[in-house]
């Protein structure tokens, strides 16, 4: 019994002092380097009647000739609301899913604008192609493509960011053939395409 009162009290002199830390030793910031995501908003395609399409008819002389026409959706933006400020911001990329279940090709382009004036692409000489769904000869869709992109960010592009209040996300919808078999099965097709961004940030915060 004596011997485990002896070792009791040398463990009760000892802990103290390999507990002890010295208050130098002790930062007075706190570093925190999260990831973040968050969507943006998305742009989406949807028809009730065939003369909901942009200028339609746009070959009204030529009708069986294929058509090209340009959808867009403006997202606002704030890059301090939606991630961080700028100096906490070390690495941003958008990301652009979209899924194209309508009988024509699509182009996909991401653009933003400075104080609601000049538009500069985002995603540059590199737009985002995606093919025709498949359809039957009843028009019902047998087959459709999904595609997700990531757009990286330079350090430019990011301080730019900054003076940013809208990004637009354009759709080319382009081959498309206006059929009667399309006009009957219209309000099943459908293009959408979604905008998110991701950061790494560094947040040093003091107490």
């Amino acid at each position: 019994m004596l011997k485990y009162s002896i070792l009791l009290i040398v463990v009760i002199l000892i802990i103290p002092g390999c507990w002890s830390i010295d208050p130098e030793e002790v930062s007075d910031s706190i570093t925190w380097e999260p990831n973040v995501s968050v969507p943006l908003g998305k742009l989406l395609i949807d028809y009730d009647d065939v003369y909901d399409i942009p200028g339609y008819p746009i070959f009204p002389e030529e009708p069986d000739r294929p058509i090209e026409y340009i959808e867009k959706q403006p997202l606002d933006f704030d890059l301090t609301d939606a991630l961080s400020k700028r100096e906490n911001i070390v690495y941003m990329q958008l990301r652009c899913e979209t899924i194209n279940q309508f009988p024509a090709d699509i182009k996909v382009e991401v653009y933003y604008k400075i104080n609601g004036t000049d538009s500069v692409s985002l995603t540059k000489d590199q737009p985002i192609i995606i093919p025709a769904a498949d359809v039957n000869a009843e028009g019902k869709v047998t087959h459709y493509e999904r595609d997700i992109t990531d757009i990286r960010l330079e350090d430019e592009e990011i301080d730019n960011l900054e003076n940013v209040d809208q990004i637009i996300i354009y759709s080319t919808i382009s081959n498309l053939h206006i059929t009667e078999v399309f006009e009957n099965n219209i309000q099943n097709y459908s293009i959408v395409s979604k905008l998110g961004a991701q950061a790494q940030l560094i947040i040093k915060t003091n107490p």
